[in-house]
């Protein structure tokens, strides 16, 4: 009876002052529309944490200590840890891959993205194209197709990347996130733009055993993580060694 009183007199504050009603209607769409903007941008922090480790094709990954963000930590190894890694018992394969963000100048704008190294018919580059081909020198490139889409980018177009010029040679699709998309080089030619020479940034694992090859890697002062662990750590850890995009 109580409660039952309380609604009629709320209806009837409201409809006596429709202005409050019109108000009160919008207020509560607004935050309706704040929960769905926040629940989509946090599924697109989760797709930008996820998408290069799950997509890479590698049972483990392997970083510097102290090291767990894929995109958002600063991680530099010696080249020489690809063959440590590969003496490891049950490590089938193990490739480089140099990562960072760099900012493009694309029609008088900057324009952020994320620069994978890898070896060219190896592990680690685009892992479904949407137009064109791999790359296979290193003055080529494969760039993200939403990225390419929104810029007028196409095969056999020019891009700066880092300060030196590639040839796009490739569109890949499922390679953008919500902040940025996968621009793909190989390591050599990272390895001339990007800071720290004669380094890598991780090292990609394959494997059948992934949780005894996994137990074995610390013991060669490494740290490890399947690729699921490495995206929840992205998300729940802040950067430690944030990098400051290279333009």
């Amino acid at each position: 009876m109580f409660s039952t009183g309380l609604v009629g007199l709320a209806r009837r504050h409201f409809v006596a002052d429709r202005r409050r009603l019109v108000v009160g209607v919008l207020a509560i769409g607004l935050a309706m529309m704040l929960i769905l903007l926040l629940e989509g941008l946090w599924q697109g922090v989760k797709t930008q944490a996820s998408i290069y480790p799950d997509h890479a094709g590698a049972q483990l990954i392997v970083t510097q200590p102290g090291v767990a963000n894929f995109t958002g930590d600063t991680n530099t190894l010696p080249v020489s840890t690809v063959a440590t890694v590969r003496r490891v018992k049950g490590v089938d394969w193990a490739a480089p891959v140099r990562g960072q963000f760099v900012v493009f100048d694309l029609h008088q704008q900057k324009v952020a993205a994320y620069v994978v190294g890898y070896v060219p018919g190896g592990r680690g580059g685009p892992w479904q194209l949407a137009e064109g081909r791999a790359v296979r020198g290193d003055d080529e490139v494969v760039v993200d197709s939403s990225l390419a889409d929104r810029h007028g980018l196409g095969i056999g177009d020019q891009l700066r990347v880092g300060g030196g010029g590639f040839r796009i040679v490739g569109l890949s699709s499922g390679t953008s996130a919500t902040m940025t998309g996968f621009v793909f080089i190989s390591h050599a030619a990272a390895a001339r733009l990007l800071p720290a020479q004669g380094t890598t940034s991780y090292v990609l694992v394959g494997t059948t055993t992934p949780a005894p090859t996994a137990a074995r890697v610390p013991m060669v002062g490494l740290t490890v993580f399947p690729p699921p662990q490495l995206a929840a750590h992205a998300l729940y850890r802040p950067p430690r060694h944030l990098a400051s995009p290279t333009t």
